[in-house]
């Protein structure tokens, strides 16, 4: 039996590797008895394993004591790829050292002169071992994005509230513009805990979400006040998975963006602390909160949209652009309860696809691949990449990778062109891994397979959905 089940593996090079010559020799020697489904499920799980390796490629990182804040000991808060640059990685740091060292006030500020946070803009064309360009500022950075349109410009939140802006054209490492601090007419008074940058090269805004519970629109050009602001409060209209309406007087504490794909970037997503995450408009009458995604049972990591997850139906005379059915893209989230979810958006009820909750390590970031449909990354930590192409196996992921050290991984970000990934973690390194062309191209019928994929997924979780329902209705929940 047991030579039977080692002859099955899939890889050549897997079945004459000296680790599994051992191990065969054990099994077939009976030292050690284990049934031989196990077996199988064991030596499979390896050889996955051993193709994620090759799927995945560590190339290096980046790294320089010398300008992150902490003498090196600083944790990535943000990272991500220039769209008119590809080869520039903006990286944001936060200072680990500045709490209880003399240096800070324990809110997020630091004595003059000495720099909290900072933002590197790192080159992977040339891979040099300092940064090209390098900001600063005297309170801690929570979140940063390039500017989309303009590849001189970097955007910053901060922890007391602030939207800052650096210009790399003028010969300074501090801010050119920022807007009002808590207390003097600021919008934000509370962290900033994502950042978008939206509209096109004649007329673009920045997006902003605080976790006190607020969204803002700023224009790039004016700090001052911003555009529009929008208090984060469910309403009577806001739709809940448990088929209910969520009510409450009190705005959301939200954790993590991301927008949905929209021509004006008026639909979005944010995570919360309650474990909930919540779709929303920017304009018109439903202006606010419009449909909760109840799901994990602890506050949320990330949000991701899936890149072209607006797949078009595939039965005959359905003109309108929608997921297994239903109008609405596909996203993945992470949370503190060791969970990753994928979901799609529509209307009530909104329940996961799919739930991967096998983990003991928080996961603490997602992100989406630019061309592939049914591609995601997730860090956790215990500091595991891992790669889940959907099409290729949706129960467990296709690649994973330990980094080296005992870094804890808390971001992830695809390049612009989908092959290569960076991973920052508490360490003060950004990682940057290669994909193979199998894992990193779709196919050619990959939205066809993903649409077939996402119509199972729907009908399985739609039937639980209803078991779990018609339980709690009825008392028989345990």
């Amino acid at each position: 039996m047991v030579e039977r089940v080692f002859d099955r593996l899939p890889f050549d090079s897997l079945r004459c590797s000296d680790d599994f010559i051992v191990h065969k020799r054990l099994l077939s020697s009976g030292i050690l008895e284990i049934p031989s489904q196990m077996i199988w499920l064991f030596l499979n799980a390896l050889s996955t394993f051993r193709q994620g390796k090759q799927l995945v490629k560590y190339i290096g990182d980046f790294y320089d004591k010398s300008y992150v804040p902490g003498g090196g000991r600083s944790s990535v808060v943000s990272l991500d790829w220039s769209t008119l640059h590809p080869e520039l990685l903006l990286a944001a740091y936060q200072s680990q050292t500045r709490e209880g060292s003399g240096t800070g006030d324990g809110n997020g500020f630091s004595e003059v002169g000495v720099e909290s946070s900072c933002c590197c803009v790192w080159n992977l064309k040339y891979r040099q071992t300092a940064p090209e360009y390098v900001f600063t500022y005297r309170v801690d950075i929570t979140a940063a994005t390039l500017a989309e349109f303009n590849p001189a410009l970097v955007i910053g939140g901060t922890r007391g509230g602030q939207i800052v802006l650096w210009d790399s054209r003028v010969n300074r490492r501090t801010p050119v513009q920022m807007t009002h601090l808590a207390g003097d007419g600021a919008a934000h008074v509370e962290a900033i805990c994502g950042l978008v940058d939206t509209g096109n090269r004649f007329s673009n805004n920045i997006i902003s979400v605080s976790s006190e519970g607020r969204l803002c629109t700023w224009a790039v050009d004016m700090f001052g006040a911003p555009i529009q602001t929008l208090d984060l409060t469910p309403s009577s209209g806001t739709s809940a998975s448990s088929g209910g309406m969520k009510r409450s007087s009190n705005p959301i504490t939200p954790t993590c963006l991301a927008l949905l794909p929209d021509p004006d970037a008026s639909r979005f997503l944010v995570g919360s602390q309650d474990g909930s995450v919540y779709a929303g408009s920017r304009h018109g009458k439903n202006a606010g909160l419009t449909v909760q995604f109840e799901g994990h049972r602890a506050p949320v990591t990330g949000v991701s949209v899936l890149a072209g997850a607006e797949v078009a139906a595939l039965s005959d005379g359905v003109s309108a652009v929608t997921v297994c059915g239903v109008e609405g893209p596909l996203f993945v989230t992470t949370g503190m309860d060791c969970s990753v979810r994928l979901w799609s958006v529509r209307e009530s009820p909104a329940y996961p696809l799919l739930s991967y909750e096998d983990r003991n390590d928080y996961f603490v970031g997602c992100d989406a691949s630019p061309i592939h449909p049914g591609l995601f990354a997730t860090t956790d930590l215990s500091g595991c990449l891992d790669l889940w192409s959907l099409n290729s196996d949706h129960e467990v992921p296709t690649a994973s990778t330990l980094v080296e050290g005992d870094a804890l991984l808390n971001r992830c970000r695809f390049h612009k062109k989908g092959f290569h990934l960076a991973v920052g973690g508490d360490d003060g390194r950004v990682r940057l891994f290669e994909l193979h062309e199998n894992l990193a191209m779709p196919k050619s019928d990959e939205h066809v397979q993903l649409n077939h994929l996402i119509r199972k997924l729907s009908n399985s979780a739609a039937e639980e959905y209803d078991v779990q329902n018609h339980a709690y209705r009825y008392g028989h929940v345990r």
